[in-house]
């Protein structure tokens, strides 16, 4: 008998699965790269998880009849509760917990047009300046209150990218009026 060698063409088993590899590494890098976190998708997420919150703590402030909160810190900001004695942090709320941002984002709250200070304008150096101080240091003060029925004192909170403070750095803007919230880009303003 006579044996012939038949000579197969085609592709080996692992010659396919390298293909595949390569085409799911590039793929993969791809879809990393078109849904990339820069800087501007960011600070809108941040500016967008703000407006949530702040939307929920209206809303909670109606729907419990309390009123709340809002202090913004450099790292961050936090929700608080008036116990008809003091201001208390927001303690059963996911949503209304402390949040700090992304370690290159800086705040930057502005009260009707006008920053604000940390500073108060009524502090003093005069006598009973020591007397008082171990009371205040533990004292909470929100900058911005969230009324009982749903409104807010109006407030801008600019999200902005620390890195590029040198240059005109990426901004987000969270306009806050009466009970309405609107993001604004840096190109909008």
């Amino acid at each position: 008998m006579n044996r012939r060698s038949v000579q197969q063409s085609g592709f080996t088993l692992i010659e396919v699965l390298i293909v595949v590899m390569i085409i799911a590494f590039v793929s993969g890098g791809m879809i990393l790269t078109l849904s990339g976190a820069g800087p501007e998708t960011l600070l809108e997420r941040e500016a967008q998880r703000f407006r949530v919150a702040m939307q929920m703590a209206s809303d909670r402030a109606m729907l419990t009849s309390e009123e709340l909160g809002l202090m913004v810190t450099d790292d961050g900001y936090e929700f608080v509760r008036w116990n008809d004695v003091d201001w208390q942090p927001v303690a059963n709320n996911k949503a209304l917990m402390p949040h700090v941002v992304d370690e290159n984002i800086g705040l930057k709250l502005e009260l009707d047009g006008l920053p604000w200070e940390q500073e108060s304008l009524f502090e003093s150096d005069g006598l009973f300046e020591d007397m008082f101080a171990e009371e205040d240091e533990d004292k909470i003060t929100p900058q911005v209150f969230v009324y009982s029925y749903g409104e807010f004192t109006d407030f801008s909170l600019a999200f902005s990218w620390k890195p590029m403070e040198d240059e005109q750095p990426p901004t987000v803007t969270v306009w806050g009026q009466a009970d309405t919230l609107t993001i604004k880009t840096g190109e909008d303003e």
